[in-house]
């Protein structure tokens, strides 16, 4: 039979569970900026493969169809709309929160390079209206930029801190 002491023994002192629970607290207060950084990278990553496989749907929506179809973007509110030009039915995309449109060198501008904010595709084949571009930026300045040529055709571009890459 175990006598007095050897029951006080088996536990944790109050003291070791403070000390515990303050290591833990250093470790995530270390560990959170790089989660929040690597959590706005994974966002900005997936929100420009979802904006390039919008601009392919309407590209290929407009021959298909032979209609026109049409992206207009709305950088004060972060979002943008896809489908047939002047249809009230278009599909709105909102920005999760930690995304924008704009430019990581200048914060003045809204990051978007097409005439009337607009990209309008043609069922011909291409752009009814001119080339341009769409930047995406987080908080932290880390931004993606998708340019469409005059055909239709999309490109991705990184933003390395000083050029795009």
């Amino acid at each position: 039979m175990a006598n007095a002491a050897d029951r006080r023994e088996t536990g944790y002192t109050l003291l070791e569970l403070l000390a515990v629970l303050g290591m833990v607290a250093v470790a995530a207060a270390v560990a959170w900026p790089r989660a929040a950084d690597l959590l706005q990278r994974a966002e900005l990553s997936a929100s420009t493969r979802a904006l390039l496989a919008d601009v392919r749907w309407a590209r290929t929506a407009a021959q298909t169809q032979g209609r026109v179809f049409e992206m207009r973007f709305d950088p004060p509110r972060s979002l943008y709309t896809i489908g047939r030009a002047s249809d009230p039915s278009q599909r709105l995309v909102r920005l999760p929160g930690t995304l924008s449109f704009g430019s990581p060198a200048d914060p003045e501008a809204d990051g978007v390079t097409f005439g009337d904010n607009a990209i309008t595709f043609s069922p011909r084949a291409g752009l009814q209206n001119s080339f341009g571009s769409v930047v995406l930026r987080t908080r932290t300045g880390q931004a993606r930029k998708l340019t469409v040529n005059i055909a239709g055709y999309a490109l991705v571009a990184v933003w390395d801190g000083a050029q795009w890459r």
